[in-house]
């Protein structure tokens, strides 16, 4: 091969992917920038997949690498005057908890580190005479799990008695007869006979 030419055109590639220096030797082909600033950014993107979705930046998250997704424990069962459970979970990145919509319950995070993080579920008293079921799905990415949380039924509201007496209402006895004749004799003539019998007797 005639080395003037390499010397002469210096940037010339050769078929092994290197171009020749002046002298002829073979140096590896220098990476253009455009290059490096791609793979720079394909290694970015690969990394930002482990994260879980929906958390803000700054949220305390602690990816210190690829960890499956698990919930501790996923139920939870509370008297009708509810109250607080802890669950303890494991993930990538602090994961989010979404409700089935219901108000009664609510959950707050206590911390997360080191892939591992609780948070608090707290039940409000049940005010009404049937139990009741609500969930927590746990999102981390694609992974998620399922909370499941029963109440008891509560008390429900206040019965009214049925055999409460009506005072407008005459008694039973009224069919009788002496409970006629009084009745006609009018209020004051009983109170008089009852206050004569009271007198003593000399």
């Amino acid at each position: 091969m005639n080395m003037d030419i390499f010397k002469r055109c210096p940037n010339i590639v050769g078929h092994d992917g290197k171009t020749a220096g002046h002298d002829g030797s073979r140096h590896p082909r220098p990476v253009r920038g455009s290059q490096a600033l791609g793979m720079l950014l394909l290694a970015m993107l690969t990394l930002g997949f482990t994260d879980c979705k929906g958390e803000a930046s700054g949220s305390g998250s602690s990816d210190t690498g690829s960890v499956s997704l698990s919930v501790t424990p996923t139920e939870l069962s509370f008297t009708a005057d509810g109250g607080s459970e802890t669950v303890e979970f494991t993930a990538s990145s602090s994961p989010s908890f979404v409700s089935d919509g219901q108000t009664w319950f609510s959950y707050k995070k206590n911390g997360f580190s080191n892939n591992q993080g609780t948070a608090t579920i707290t039940v409000e008293a049940n005010g009404t005479s049937t139990a009741r079921t609500g969930k927590y799905t746990v999102k981390c990415g694609s992974e998620s799990a399922t909370i499941t949380i029963t109440q008891e039924a509560g008390t429900g509201s206040v019965v009214t008695p049925t055999d409460e007496v009506d005072p407008t209402e005459e008694p039973a006895a009224l069919d009788n007869d002496a409970w006629a004749f009084s009745k006609k004799l009018g209020f004051g003539w009983n109170l008089g006979i009852t206050l004569i019998l009271m007198l003593p007797i000399v």
